[in-house]
């Protein structure tokens, strides 16, 4: 399902891993690599010609590298006079058919921290294509023993609206998954005699989920919590050592329009793990 993806790389270690990570993903067969060079506003003059020559070598040299697992890849350098990178990558994305876009969590710029490099939450924000966004800790091991299994282990929230239904569908037919960890939260400020009300339906549309998925072979658990549904999907997603955690970009509370939905972005901006983004606005069938 994710043949074809592009990986934005700014020649950083963790973006040159991310691109390295990502040709091992299960199903993927082509893969886009795209330095995208911006101006600096306070230049006056800007000459690109031999900072677009020796980008152009740089990728074409990580392409080379990756080609060597039989992964097909294309590489572009762009240009930008002024804005932001992510409208670039956007752009690209676009312009190639891709069917998911693969980020580090932060740039060549960024301080390590667990919050997003600005064109990652770009194309979190903004972006239209599938979104996964790796981070440091995934990155940091033996890529040869991650990398294939990324979808071994995977956390699927939900709020039980169509899209995150329609979420746990699409993550259920991925290639090389092996067990699917069902989540709900319930919203905290509530009673606790609502919230024991809450927590008793969710376990048992849950586990009618969990028997429904396991007879295609899935092993799949489900878990129930209360409180802020960001911090519980990713402190969940630690104690059950999620490989990545894979959610619709909106859910029930949503607005009409909207790109990214509060839980998902909060989700993804915090996250200690890999994220998945899953757009609603491609395609993703709204039943179970």
């Amino acid at each position: 399902m994710f043949e074809k993806i592009l990986v934005p790389v700014d020649f950083s270690t963790h973006s040159a891993k991310s691109a390295q990570c990502a040709a091992q993903f299960p199903g993927v067969k082509e893969m886009v690599l795209l330095h995208v060079m911006v101006k600096d506003p306070l230049a006056r003059i800007w000459d690109p010609v031999e900072d677009l020559k020796k980008a152009r070598s740089k990728l074409d040299a990580m392409g080379g590298e990756i080609a060597k697992s039989g992964v097909s890849v294309k590489t572009r350098v762009e240009t930008l006079l002024g804005g932001d990178a992510y409208h670039a990558v956007q752009r690209v994305a676009s312009e190639e058919g891709v069917s998911m876009v693969v980020m580090g969590a932060r740039g060549k710029g960024a301080v390590k921290s667990l919050l997003l490099g600005s064109v990652s939450r770009g194309m979190l924000t903004y972006g239209k294509e599938h979104l996964l966004i790796m981070r440091y800790k995934s990155l940091e091991g033996d890529l040869h023993e991650f990398c294939p299994q990324i979808f071994f282990r995977v956390l699927v929230p939900t709020d039980f609206s169509e899209p995150s239904i329609a979420a746990i569908n699409f993550i259920s037919k991925l290639p090389g998954i092996n067990e699917l960890s069902l989540a709900h939260v319930i919203a905290s400020g509530e009673s606790q005699s609502e919230i024991d009300v809450k927590s008793g339906e969710a376990s048992k549309t849950l586990n009618a989920m969990a028997d429904e998925l396991a007879k295609s072979g899935l092993r799949v658990t489900v878990h129930v919590s209360s409180g802020d549904e960001a911090k519980q999907i990713n402190a969940m997603a630690e104690t059950i050592d999620a490989s990545l955690i894979a959610l619709s970009s909106i859910g029930s509370g949503s607005p009409h329009g909207v790109e990214i939905g509060r839980t998902a972005y909060d989700t993804a901006n915090q996250a200690k793990r890999p994220v998945l983004i899953l757009r609603a606005s491609r395609g993703l069938k709204y039943q179970f």
